[in-house]
Order: structure tokens, then C-alpha cells, then sequence
């Protein structure tokens, strides 16, 4: 499935928050496949809302929690908040199993 996860994305990881907001880790890059087109999900508090990028990343990526910022490519760089990530890891090696965000 590697083949197919080429585009490189610009990760920062939300940390925590501090008396000035979110603090986040050392941006990465991260190798995926990007999706673009609105389509409603579910976030971590169980809320339909509408996510306008679905990236596809291998199930070895480090978490990339939710409101971390995502870098995407596109015709200019659009910076993107993530609203929801999940792994999808069946147990199976013959199954692709892989990580997936979604972004606002």
C-alpha cells in the first residue's frame, strides 16, 4: 500500500495548551494519500461536521491527535485543522490496514 501513500504532508502535533493556546511538537513530514471533498463525519465528541480532506497514511504513523495542523498540498499551501484520526488495523496481513485523518 506504500506505493500509493506518496504525497507529503507538514504535521504538527498539538501538545497541550498553554496560557497563550495550543502548543505543538516539531512539525514532520508524513507520507499519505489526500482526499478533497466535504463529506459529514462524526468527531471525538460524537458531532456530525463536515470534513473537507481525508488523508490516508500508513498504520505505523505516529498519532496525530485532534486540532493538531496539518500542512496539505495544493495549488498553494492550506494549512488544516484535524477534526477527527482513527486506525484501522484489522489483524489480517493480507487486509491494508492504515491510519486515517480528517481535516476541516
Amino acid at each position: 500500500m506504500d506505493e500509493f501513500l506518496t504525497i507529503a504532508t507538514t504535521v504538527q502535533r498539538k501538545t497541550g495548551q498553554g496560557s497563550f493556546g495550543a502548543t505543538y511538537a516539531t512539525p514532520t513530514t508524513e507520507h499519505g494519500r489526500v482526499r478533497y471533498g466535504a463529506k459529514l463525519i462524526r468527531n471525538s465528541d460524537g458531532e456530525q461536521i463536515v470534513s473537507q480532506a481525508h488523508i490516508t497514511y500508513p498504520l505505523n504513523t505516529p498519532t496525530i491527535p485532534v486540532d493538531s495542523i496539518v500542512t496539505v498540498p495544493s495549488h498553494s499551501a492550506l494549512e488544516r485543522r484535524v477534526i477527527a484520526e482513527e486506525r484501522h488495523d484489522t489483524g489480517m496481513a493480507d487486509m491494508p490496514n492504515h491510519y486515517t485523518i480528517d481535516l476541516d
